[in-house]
């Protein structure tokens, strides 16, 4: 059992590594409550055409998928979005798990999670031998025990122990999906710890990584920004890179322009769930209590800071301006180079991560820079010539080529002083 355990932790291991997972093309962008409110209904109906049924409960029960991992995801996503489902029915059908010993924990700490999420209780896991669990299993073990009102200690003290050196928390090494998941359990300086790692380490991610990445910084709220905390070089958010993965079927891919898997489209579904329960005044999609949530009545879901938003006036007078008299930047000319240059400097106070929604913003600053290396030449060639003529003045004076140049160039030439008259 302990060889199947490890075969399927490295298995997994490979699957969620950050080396493995990339949405390297997502780009910073400016999600409306518009774009994330159909996202959700799209990804709702692309599960609904899946299962069947009138709702997804009712599909997951007609297909016997209640208690499944897709069928959970969803379940939990449903409820913390505050739609209405069939949860008692799914409760009723999906039962309680039986924890068998040296089985995989996740499976069944699932479960129990879903079912006191949606109003039911699950079973103890206090028995559960934990020396072989992965940290994956130990967050979902320590999730069952709290919400349904169990001891969590020793699953706790168990996770904890397996920090990395560098904070992060992973099957082998530090992993950015494990190190997200732990996170929404973790608190003092071992939370301290898990989100320096995840801060420093956000590169490249996939949109599972990123779904966690978002559901823990919604369960720390205190602690991890959802617009600055967690943004990697290019500018890009975790919600950035869940939105680089949506399929324009509704669904979610692991990688932009992949497509649709239910895993993603499940985790993502519950990532933006709880972005909606955060905004709703939860504390995370995993505390145990029901926010008011209600997606079409809440306003900037996606967290954008009023700086971000207040970016959109300057950049549309930006737009306007450079279509009017600034587009194409190929047909600008030379003489235009101040007026080129005042507008880049404009186009400089846009944060860095907001600049690829400027018309050629790219392109008006190359445009600008080949200017002023021809102008620098141009200044350069007649700095040459005018040396080179008050040479030929002072060597050849008295010629007739001398007067004509010193009638152009003669202001070029040094002053003599004038002698004082004896007084």
């Amino acid at each position: 059992m302990f060889i199947e355990r490890t075969a399927v932790i490295a298995a997994a291991a490979v699957f969620m590594s950050p080396l493995t997972a990339y949405a390297e093309t997502a780009d910073r962008d400016i999600i409306t409550d518009e774009m994330y409110i159909a996202a959700v209904e799209e990804t709702i109906d692309w599960e609904g055409e899946r299962v069947g049924g009138s709702s997804l409960a009712e599909g997951f029960i007609a297909e016997d998928m209640a208690g499944s991992s897709e069928a959970d995801w969803f379940m939990i996503a449903e409820h913390a979005l505050g739609l209405e489902d069939d949860f008692e029915g799914y409760i009723a059908a999906a039962g309680v798990p039986d924890v068998t010993d040296g089985e995989l924990l996740t499976e069944p700490a699932r479960r129990n999670v879903t079912l006191a999420l949606l109003g039911g209780k699950g079973s103890d896991m206090s028995g559960a031998a934990l020396d072989e669990a992965g940290c994956n299993e130990l967050v979902w073990v320590v999730l069952s025990q709290r919400l349904n009102g169990y001891e969590s200690t020793a699953a706790e003290q168990r996770l904890t122990s397996m920090q990395q050196p560098d904070g992060g928390f992973g099957l082998m090494g530090s992993d950015a999906d494990i190190t997200a998941m732990a996170l929404t359990v973790l608190d003092g300086d071992a939370a301290d710890r898990a989100e320096k790692w995840l801060t420093e380490n956000i590169g490249g991610m996939s949109c599972e990584t990123a779904a966690w990445c978002i559901i823990a910084a919604c369960s720390q709220s205190s602690r991890a920004s959802l617009n600055d905390d967690l943004v990697g070089s290019d500018g890009a958010r975790p919600i950035d890179i869940l939105f680089s993965c949506r399929g324009s079927d509704g669904g979610f891919s692991h990688t932009p322009d992949g497509e649709s898997e239910v895993i993603s489209t499940a985790q993502a579904l519950t990532a933006l769930a709880a972005l909606a329960e955060y905004g709703a005044g939860g504390e995370g999609i995993f505390d145990g209590k029901t926010a008011d949530t209600d997606i079409y009545a809440q306003h900037n879901i996606a967290g954008e800071d009023s700086f971000a938003l207040g970016q959109l006036e300057k950049i549309g007078e930006l737009n306007r301006e450079i279509r009017a008299g600034f587009y194409p930047p190929e047909d600008i000319k030379i003489t235009r180079l101040r007026e080129l240059s005042r507008l880049n400097d404009r186009i400089q106070t846009v944060e860095p991560c907001y600049r690829h929604y400027i018309i050629a913003s790219a392109d008006l600053s190359a445009r600008e820079a080949k200017f002023k290396k021809l102008s620098a030449a141009g200044v350069a060639f007649g700095a040459v010539w005018k040396i080179a003529a008050v040479i030929l003045l002072i060597r050849f004076r008295k010629t007739k080529l001398a007067k004509k140049l010193y009638k152009k160039f003669g202001r070029y030439l040094p002053k003599r002083k004038k002698k004082r008259e004896a007084s």
